[in-house]
């Protein structure tokens, strides 16, 4: 297997916001189809956290404009994936998980202030930064992991449901019994190194049976 880690422009950068990301992202997927021949379908988007949410953003660009990008990728593989920012970072100190994860308010107002174009919260409202709004009518399987314990449990369950609803494709899903946000980046620095590794081996399984 090939991996392309896209060096995309992030919004720590000085001056870069929403939708830079989306575009090196759609840069990326346009190499790899058109320059580089390789079958949409021998393709698989995957992200963690807010690298989730930019390869859900991808893949409604995709599916919107098959007449630019082509067919849909073979699938999908999501790692706690932020999945709505239109509520106040705030709300998340008074959610029970809000005790046993690392993320906080403070995060996520400073994402709001470098991800969003002059901070502007209405552009959260859209589909294409909170996924959670609108299901993307993909076709493509996608597994999405997430830990019980961690702050963005709530979203990530409800835009389950909005994509099981909404959505054409199959949903393969696995929340890691007390596991903290993204146990996929920093299992091994935190203790979850082993679930990280079984996480990955029953996404790479649930992909492989939708062939």
């Amino acid at each position: 297997t090939a991996v392309l880690c896209p060096d995309y422009r992030l919004s720590s950068y000085p001056g870069v916001h929403f939708p830079a990301q989306l575009q090196d992202a759609l840069g990326a997927y346009a190499h790899l189809v058109f320059r580089l021949g390789i079958p949409p379908r021998d393709i698989v988007l995957s992200g963690d956290s807010a690298g989730a949410n930019l390869a859900l953003a991808l893949l409604r660009c995709i599916v919107t404009r098959p007449d630019l990008l082509g067919d849909e990728p073979g699938g999908v593989m999501l790692w706690s994936p932020w999945v709505d920012a239109s509520y106040p970072p705030e709300d998340l100190a008074k959610r029970q998980e809000f005790r046993t994860d690392y993320l906080g308010p403070s995060l996520f107002q400073w994402t709001y202030r470098t991800f969003l174009p002059g901070s502007d919260r209405s552009l959260a409202e859209s589909p294409y930064i909170s996924p959670a709004k609108e299901a993307i009518p993909t076709t493509a399987p996608i597994f999405i992991q997430w830990g019980s314990a961690e702050v963005l449990k709530k979203d990530v369950v409800r835009w389950v449901e909005v994509q099981r609803n909404g959505g054409k494709g199959r949903l393969g899903i696995y929340e890691v019994p007390f596991a903290p946000h993204n146990i996929f980046l920093g299992g091994n620095l935190a203790g979850w190194e082993k679930e990280a590794r079984t996480a990955v081996e029953k996404g790479i399984r649930y992909l492989n049976k939708m062939e």
